[in-house]
């Protein structure tokens, strides 16, 4: 009787537990389950209870323990919702490492495939904390996190995805969006990768993060963000892909699979027209390679895109080293590795300092092959710092004719070269060894300087020392950098070149700076908008641009927030043309230098207005012209409709060649038309207009 009762209780209680296993999920599930009212005993049980029945809520999974899973997890459910979502945790208070020795026959070890509003967070709390580890256990397993098809709204943040023993002599990737597995048009999109840890210096996956669309027509989307990556070939990867962002990751390459090609942080191919790629923030810490032969490297490579790519506010000073044989490697900060590379790129508040190994080329911009179409590079507000010392070390390597399909913008860059025996550039078949004549050869880096600066090491980019409050290092504004690498808003008129804005504002904002000709006596005139513990002003004079003296001194206004104006006359100036400079000086002794004017102190015979340089410009632009007589002078700034949008100058002004410095920060990009109107003693008044392009 006592056994009757027992097999008919038994076939009752599994009756029930078959019953709710065959449910949909709702609520909270432990695993393992304890004595918690809903769990289950491993993950991979508890994913194929969701891939079986669905869910009718929101579905909490809390990884309560340590695990250990012998089969692959397989996630596939269409039954989430924005509102209804699946969420994978650490439980509160725990610290739990769930190790993956199962794979499936794709050799994968978590496959979340067509399946959305699915969210990963190691943290056991409300904060970012990473306290749970996936670790990976197969020496047959390729694929961590595989995400296929149309998987959509994935979020996978604050979690440790460790390969503790995974396949050594093929591609792996600890974190995939891949749109390849099913038929065109199916690609994950709306990912969001954030404050994981990938990898280890140790022991790192092929590539930390691959990003696979499975064509034009069916772009990946994801962010990148927070993330610390350590791979052996390749840090963030792409294939195909739409709105991608990768946004303050620390990437280091690492224990580094033997002779591949495309060593990179960040590699990107497949963005298309139309599309923007946002690399903002990170830090390229390591590039350690492993060749037996000549290959190449880089931190960011590019290879065929037609859309914009747009790089801010990031340290590219990866240490570089080769643990094979090659000695001439070609080491890169930016590389464009493809033919068929026909975009846009945008290099702007970057911090570059390149130290390679062996006798390869090495470059802050860098092509390895050279492309057959249309290509734009614009750069502007860097700090490009080259370490090496052989011929082959430069900032640009431009092997092909500027023109035509090669086109690049460079301005307000500051440019050192501390290594022995390095170049500046490498353009066409020409090696440039200077900056001036870089600007020569290019006509470029009109308002670029050159200059060593003070990084707080080798690998913190941070600016240090003399560096901090060097009035050479301010930019220009830029709409799209509104913000440093470390999240400091930018100062609206002079904000620091390269990543990081320094902790100090730059102590006076000058306004403006003029040279005028009062007969044999050329005026100079400058007013600051503020001053931050200004001594005084060095007034400097050259007879070439480049060798210069000091004049005279001027005493400046300590702090002050109200606009100051100030003077300083030289009654011998050079015959011909003379330049002049401000070395204002700090009450602690630091100083920094004004952008060089220059007047033509020659005897004027003619009324002409010279076309502003630079042109385009953004803010600032000077305005040249020559007085035959004295006059009083009018100089006017229109819109295209013809309305009024500035006064320059209303002023009596001598014979003699005159330049005005005009700031447009408070204007919109576009053209404009500058009016200058001489009315001379006798009556007779010379007037003449030239356009100008704002571009911000």
């Amino acid at each position: 009787m006592k056994r009757f009762f027992f097999i008919v209780s038994f076939f009752v209680m599994s009756f029930a537990v078959s019953n709710l296993i065959a449910q949909p999920l709702s609520g909270t599930y432990y695993i393992p389950q304890g004595g918690n009212p809903q769990g289950f005993a491993s993950l991979s049980a508890a994913c194929a209870a969701i891939s079986a029945n669905g869910a009718s809520g929101t579905v909490l999974f809390y990884i309560d323990g340590n695990l250990t899973e012998s089969s692959n997890c397989l996630i596939q459910t269409a039954t989430f919702t924005e509102t209804n979502r699946l969420t994978i945790k650490a439980a509160p208070g725990k610290t739990p490492t769930v190790t993956f020795q199962g794979i499936n026959a794709g050799n994968e070890f978590i496959t979340i495939s067509s399946s959305s509003y699915i969210t990963i967070d190691g943290s056991n709390g409300t904060g970012n904390s990473r306290d749970m580890t996936f670790a990976f256990d197969n020496a047959s397993g390729k694929w961590g996190i595989e995400v296929t098809d149309d998987s959509k709204f994935l979020t996978i943040k604050n979690l440790k995805v460790i390969p503790v023993n995974i396949f050594r002599t093929g591609q792996t990737s600890g974190i995939t969006l891949d749109g390849s597995i099913a038929a065109v048009g199916f690609a994950p999109t709306n990912a969001f990768i954030s404050n994981c840890q990938i990898g280890t210096d140790a022991v790192a996956w092929d590539d930390g993060v691959a990003i696979w669309g499975n064509d034009a027509s069916s772009p990946a989307e994801a962010t990148v963000v927070g993330c610390e990556v350590y791979a052996r070939r390749r840090g963030i990867t792409t294939f195909h892909i739409r709105n991608n962002i990768y946004d303050h990751n620390t990437i280091n390459i690492t224990d580094a699979r033997a002779d591949l090609g495309f060593y990179s942080a960040i590699y990107i191919t497949g963005s298309v027209t139309g599309d923007t790629v946002k690399i903002n923030g990170n830090k390229f810490n390591k590039m350690a390679i492993n060749t037996s032969a000549s290959k190449f490297a880089g931190a960011i490579v590019v290879y065929g895109n037609t859309g914009e790519i747009v790089v801010t506010n990031n340290f590219i000073g990866p240490e570089f080293s080769n643990t094979g044989t090659a000695t001439d490697n070609r080491f890169y900060g930016v590389v464009f590795g493809s033919a068929t590379w026909n975009g846009t790129i945008t290099l702007a508040n970057n911090s570059f300092k390149i130290n390679a190994p062996g006798t390869g080329n090495a470059a802050a911009i860098g092509f390895n092959l050279n492309p057959n179409s249309t290509q734009t590079i614009n750069a502007v507000n860097n700090i490009f710092i080259q370490d090496g010392s052989n011929a082959n070390s430069y900032i640009v390597h431009y092997p092909m004719a500027l023109g035509g399909n090669n086109l690049i913008n460079f301005d307000w860059n500051t440019y050192y070269l501390s290594g022995i025996g390095s170049n500046f550039a490498l353009l066409d078949a020409a090696t440039i060894a200077t900056l001036n004549d870089w600007k020569t050869a290019s006509s470029q880096d009109a308002n670029s300087n050159y200059k060593s600066v003070n990084f707080a090491s080798a690998t913190d980019l941070h600016l240090s020392g003399a560096s901090v409050g060097d009035w050479d290092l301010r930019g220009t504004p830029l709409a799209y950098v509104t913000n440093d690498i470390d999240g400091d808003s930018r100062h609206a008129l002079f904000p620091y070149k390269g990543a990081d804005e320094g902790n100090i504002p730059l102590p006076v904002e000058l306004s403006s700076f003029t040279a005028n000709m009062n007969g044999n006596t050329v005026v100079l005139d400058w007013t600051t908008a503020t001053e931050t513990n200004n001594m005084g002003f060095d007034v400097e004079k050259s007879s070439d641009g480049v060798s210069f003296s000091k004049i005279g001194f001027v005493k400046g206004s300590g702090t002050t927030t109200s606009s100051k104006t100030y003077q300083f006359k030289d009654e011998q100036p050079n015959d011909g043309k003379t330049y002049y400079r401000l070395r204002q000086i700090d009450l602690n002794g630091q100083f920094a230098y004004s952008q060089v004017i220059e007047i033509e102190t020659s005897t004027v015979t003619d009324f002409v207005i010279y076309q502003n340089y630079p042109n385009p410009f953004n803010p600032s632009t000077t305005i040249k012209f020559n007085l035959p007589a004295a006059a009083q002078v009018n100089i006017t700034v229109f819109d295209v409709m013809g309305s009024e949008v500035a006064n320059i100058l209303t002023k009596d002004l001598a014979q003699g060649t005159h330049s005005v410095d005009f700031n447009a920060s408070h204007l919109a990009s576009g053209s404009y038309l500058y009016t200058i109107t001489a009315t001379m003693a006798d009556g007779t008044v010379y007037r003449e207009s030239k356009k100008m392009q704002l571009l911000k």
